[in-house]
Order: C-alpha cells, then structure tokens, then sequence
C-alpha cells in the first residue's frame, strides 16, 4: 500500500524529487506523490516513488533509496557510488537521478524483481548465469585485488567490537579467526579466477523483463573484485532463503541446489563465452563454488551479527547469523577433506587433527552425543533386567527353557562383555556430551 504523500522523507530526497516531478511534462501534480516501500530490502530502505500523470499515461516513477544506519561498516559508500556510476555508464543498471547525504534517487527500471521460485526455473537459471559471466568480465577502474578475507577480518573485528561477551562466545567468534586463515589457504590459488563480483546474488537483486527476456543485476553495496567460485557460491547459497515470506531469516536448506542443477547453472555460465565446457572443467567449478561456499556463511553470519547492531530494518538479523554459522560448522569436514592441517605452530598432526574435527562437528554431533549416551545406558539396563538375571544359573527361567549349567554360565559370560561394553560407551559418550557442553561440575561428578 502508498502513502499519498512525502511525510517522513528526508528534506533533501523531497527537493530531488520536487525537481525531478516538475521536468516532466505529463505529471499533474509534482507535489502530490506516492509512496510505496518496496519489501526485501535489508540493508537499506528502498521506495518506489509514483507520481500521477495525464489521461491514457503511465504514471512516473523513480526508486527512492535511503541508506540504513551504520552500513558504512560493510562498505565504503564513496566507492559503492562510483562502482554504480561505473555501472550505469556500462549500460548495467539503472541511472543514477540523484544524490543527498544519505540516500540517492536512481531511475526506476520497468522490469520485475524475481522471486525465490524465479531462480529454480532452468530457463531464468540460464539467463542469470549468462548475464552473471557478463558481470564477472567486466573491467572496473582500480585495483584488482581479491578483498574477501580483509573484508572477513574486518567484519569479525567489528563483530567483536558489537558483540556482548555471551554472544560472542555463542556466536564462537574467537574461533573464527583461525577459519579464516584456513579457507584463505585452501581455497586461494595462482590458477582461480578473479572477476569483479556482485558478492549477494539474491533474487531480490536481479530483475528481469518479461518481454525481451533481458536480465539487470541490481545493488552493488558489496560487489568488488573476488574469485568467481564465491560469486557463484553466494548464489547457490541464496536458494535457501525465502525473504518474502512471515518468517524471512527462516533458511531451507533442503532447496539448495543439487548437483544437476549447480553443474547446469555452471554450464550455462562457462558456454556464454561461445565456447562449450567439458565435463571435467564444468565438474571444477562446481566443485570450487561449493567450497566457497564456507567462505558465503561467514560472510553473512558476520554480516547478521553487525546488521543486528547497527540496522534498525524489521529481521532477524542474529538468527540469520546463527543459522549461516550453524551451516558452516555441520560442511566443513565434508567440504574440506585437508581441514585438519590447518597449523604450522609446533602442535603435533595427531592432536591438531582431533581439535580441528571436534571444533568443526561440534554442533552437528552434540546433541548426538547426548541422546546416545541415553540410548546406550537403556539398552545396558534392559540387557541386565531381561536377559541376564532370568537366565542365571538355576534360576527359574533357566530350568523351564532345559538350559544346562555350563551353558547358562558361557551365556552370562558373553552377555556380561556386552553389557560392560554398552556401559563403557555410554560413560564415554557422557563425559564428551558434558564436555563439550561446558557443564564441567557436572563432568567431575559423573568422574568422581
């Protein structure tokens, strides 16, 4: 629903907008507006701005954008405008109309934003990774240097900085330092391919026109140069979320793409330079952008921590994050098969081994640990109550089955290594869950 006024626009958006209205000829009113917040936005707040013109036209329109508090943390906003200007001149995205200290006015594209089912249709797949490759392969003034893991680095300081000591500790953020460290040494290479990166491929950011079919790639807050794999990454990664719904922090991660459709997108991208990929180079890629898919959930839990501190947009910006980092911890042993050699600090192979798995399944297994040490003290207690006492030597049971003596003991002895077996594992099982918990007093009593 508008508004049919300008009440809460900053001062300066409104002078833009008065002059923009009064140029056009077929407005009837410059001063009577309408208001419409566009909904998925959740960095900035984002308007579309209609005024009413004669009998038989199309009402104006233009996007209102007005930058959220504190977002200059993410980015610098000096270059995000040149970066837009850039684009615009390269016939990329909309026009820039105006600018005031904290938003801007761009020219309203007349196409439609896609929706999360928009990016499972293989046809618009295609398109988007056709105009991605585009995007990649264009040449931007500057420096062409990878900023991903500055970019990480500085987010985690800033998370740190923002975060309460509890929060922190749930969050792990003493620890991400060190992931860090290993994805930038295992995923960076002198062969990977560099290109100038949208980095936050969502479906809210890619429009498209329904008669000519032409994709526009919008919002360029995050882009700059970066390894296409993580661009591809974000992407994939952003099948998961729907931000449109009453629940929009909520991730799905049973609707991230499955290989055939990861490969497809790959193909599609790698083929729009006219030349078709093998299998081999096609099977390389996907398998990069899935690693490079650790690097899009640090990127964005640390994004959600420090939105959480500084955005005042309606989102749930720490259950996002805890949901990003959730996901890097349950993938990484998966996806990094040379995760444990992780250090060169004098710590021995074996021992680093065994840290660096229980860091990375730590959330994946602890509640695993829990339930089986449950489950195995149920079974040892059942096997005692039901199998071992009623068939002890002369008991009542043993007499009525004709069990013989020497049979009865050979029996009790099996069934005793098992049971002793049960209860080992399920101490064991104990101990770790109450370790790992940091529930240590209750460690020493079960010890003791």
């Amino acid at each position: 629903m508008g508004v049919k006024n300008d009440g809460g626009l900053p001062k300066e958006a409104k002078k833009i907008l008065q002059s923009l209205a009064s140029a056009w000829d077929d407005v009837i009113d410059s001063s009577t507006l309408e208001v419409i917040p566009i909904k998925g936005a959740m960095t900035n707040a984002v308007f579309q701005v209609n005024w009413s013109t004669e009998k038989g036209k199309l009402p104006q329109k233009v996007l209102l954008r007005i930058y959220g508090e504190g977002v200059e943390v993410f980015f610098d906003r000096s270059d995000e405008i040149r970066t837009f200007e850039c684009m615009s001149k390269h016939g990329q995205g909309p026009r820039l109309l105006g600018r005031f200290p904290n938003g801007r006015v761009e020219e309203f594209i007349h196409a439609r934003t896609l929706s999360a089912c928009d990016l499972r249709d293989p046809e618009i797949s295609a398109l988007i990774a056709i105009k991605l490759k585009e995007f990649h392969d264009l040449h931007m003034p500057g420096p062409k240097n990878v900023i991903l893991w500055n970019r990480l680095r500085n987010w985690l300081s800033a998370s740190k900085r923002l975060c309460s000591p509890d929060e922190a500790k749930a969050f792990r953020l003493d620890a991400i330092e060190l992931e860090i460290s290993l994805l930038e040494k295992e995923l960076s290479g002198e062969n990977q391919n560099v290109g100038f990166c949208h980095n936050d491929l969502q479906y809210g950011n890619i429009m498209i026109d329904e008669e000519t079919r032409s994709i526009t790639i919008i919002d360029y807050e995050y882009s700059c140069y970066n390894p296409v794999a993580f661009d591809l990454a974000n992407h994939f990664c952003e099948m998961a979320a729907d931000y449109h719904t009453e629940t929009p922090h909520v991730l799905d991660y049973d609707k991230y793409p499955g290989l055939e459709e990861r490969q497809r997108f790959v193909r599609a991208y790698l083929s729009s330079s006219g030349n078709e990929p093998s299998n081999v180079v096609v099977q390389q890629m996907v398998e990069d952008a899935e690693k490079y898919t650790l690097a899009s959930h640090l990127f964005w839990g640390l994004w959600g921590i420090i939105s959480e501190k500084v955005n005042e947009i309606d989102f749930e910006y720490m259950e996002y994050a805890r949901q990003r980092f959730q996901q890097y911890w349950s993938s990484k042993s998966v996806l990094l098969e040379n995760s444990k050699d992780v250090a060169e600090d004098g710590i021995s192979g074996c021992a680093l081994g065994l840290m660096v798995a229980w860091w990375t399944d730590f959330g994946r297994w602890q509640a695993r640990l829990g339930s089986a040490a449950l489950i195995l003290g149920i079974v040892g207690n059942i096997c005692i109550a039901f199998l071992f006492f009623p068939v002890a030597r002369g008991s009542s049971v043993s007499q009525l089955i004709g069990l013989t003596s020497e049979c009865s003991v050979k029996y009790q002895i099996w069934l005793g290594h098992i049971v002793m077996t049960l209860f080992t594992a399920h101490d064991l099982c104990y101990i770790v869950y109450l370790a790992t918990t940091d529930r240590i007093s209750e460690l020493t009593d079960h010890t003791i």
